[in-house]
């Protein structure tokens, strides 16, 4: 999976960018990078671009994303992490990691739009 992690420090944001086939191991390994870029500060938002991409992964492998998120909150504390992908698949997928994590110090969202996820990263929701 090629991805391309983007660190903006303006608006404390991880922007990861995957295209092309995504397996649990690719996440995992990208988590792990992540997580160990000194650039890469307690409270960092996450923004993972799967729009581009098409996952190949089981709940297993949520199972193994979520114990690398669990080891991750020790360095980075809470934090936000939105989700964007198009496919009903990956957004099924995303919604298991989601539920997994709701014991860990971190807020998972899953959107279809791009716009919507950097607006609800930075604070700004609209009002319903």
């Amino acid at each position: 999976m090629p991805t391309v992690t983007r660190i903006d420090s303006r608006t404390k944001t991880a922007i990861v960018t995957a295209t092309g086939t995504v397996s649990g191991s690719d996440i995992c390994g990208t988590l792990e990078a992540l997580y160990a870029d000194s650039r890469f500060k307690p409270g960092m938002r996450e923004l993972w671009d799967l729009r581009l991409a098409q996952a190949d992964v089981s709940v297993a492998d949520i199972q193994n994303i979520v114990a690398v998120g669990q080891r991750g909150t020790e360095r980075r504390g809470a934090g936000k992490t939105a989700v964007v992908t198009l496919h009903d698949y990956e957004v099924g997928m995303a919604n298991v990691l989601r539920a997994q994590v709701e014991s860990l110090p971190v807020d998972v969202k899953v959107f279809r739009d791009y716009g919507e996820a950097e607006l609800w990263l930075s604070d700004l929701q609209c009002s319903e």
